[in-house]
């Protein structure tokens, strides 16, 4: 039987543009927080929320871990979380896409390869979430952010990278980073 993943929630973004903490928004009856821990806690058993600073409360289960490189974006907030995960890869959800579907998380699951990266491609353009990391990739991921090199499409030119096609999910990639996103999508 394959062990289950870590599960990484990025929630290190300092919501700017959306002028709140995006992890204490609201979707449903919960913080966007708790919804994207309720997304992973079923797939996943190390649990880890990856952060820019301290947090008050956590969810049930999970532990925090902080940037090593603060400001750097949500790569820094990757690299910190593999340095620490217990398994060999995690599953990764940033705390700003509420609309992901269980399935989605399934899916790269049954798809991964063992030290590739696991991701979907909308429209030509891999997205860097949700999707599967190897824990083997910190290394790589630290020597792109000691350079200043941020942007995910990278790293994938640098590590193996399953790719499925995810076009009936297209619309559950969304983004939420201002108020108009939250009315767009009736958040």
């Amino acid at each position: 039987m394959k062990h289950k993943p870590s599960g990484i929630i990025l929630a290190g973004g300092r919501g700017r543009r959306m002028g709140t903490d995006k992890k204490n928004l609201r979707y449903g009856n919960k913080t966007f927080l708790e919804h994207a821990a309720e997304l992973l806690r079923p797939h996943c058993d190390d649990l880890i929320i990856s952060l820019q600073s301290d947090i008050q409360s956590l969810p049930p289960g999970f532990r925090a871990v902080f940037d090593h490189f603060p400001g750097k974006g949500p790569l820094a907030g990757l690299h910190a979380a593999l340095k620490q995960i217990k398994q060999d890869h995690a599953l990764i959800i940033p705390v700003d896409m509420p609309l992901i579907q269980p399935a989605m998380l399934q899916i790269l699951l049954e798809n991964r390869i063992p030290e590739h990266i696991t991701a979907f491609e909308i429209n030509g353009k891999i997205q860097a979430f949700p999707a599967v990391y190897p824990a083997s990739i910190s290394t790589q991921i630290e020597n792109m952010l000691m350079k200043n090199h941020l942007k995910f499409i990278e790293l994938f030119t640098l590590i193996p990278t399953k790719i499925i096609k995810g076009q009936p999910w297209k619309n559950y990639f969304a983004n939420l980073n201002t108020p108009y996103d939250l009315k767009k999508y009736r958040i």
